[in-house]
């Protein structure tokens, strides 16, 4: 998730390296505050509670992506049609 996060353009502009914690980024929740992330679980397991590790469900990341106008996943397109 983290490369494709960090290489994707829309998605990367989201990720603001913080400027102290290597390996962290910023990202703005709907209030407009900063939130520090990382895709690394040793900088987690340092930095952990004040840094986050957003997982799919997230609602940090599904913020994220829906800023990148990625659609939420439509369950009910996924389900198998009964013979």
């Amino acid at each position: 998730m983290r490369t494709t996060l960090l290489e994707v353009p829309v998605t990367a502009k989201q990720l603001t390296p913080h400027p102290e914690e290597p390996g962290v980024y910023l990202v703005e929740d709907f209030a407009g505050a900063h939130i520090a992330v990382t895709f690394d679980r040793s900088v987690l397991d340092k930095s952990s509670p004040k840094v986050r590790l957003p997982s799919y469900g997230d609602p940090l990341l599904d913020l994220v992506l829906e800023r990148a106008g990625v659609r939420p996943l439509d369950k009910d397109a996924l389900a198998v049609a009964e013979p």
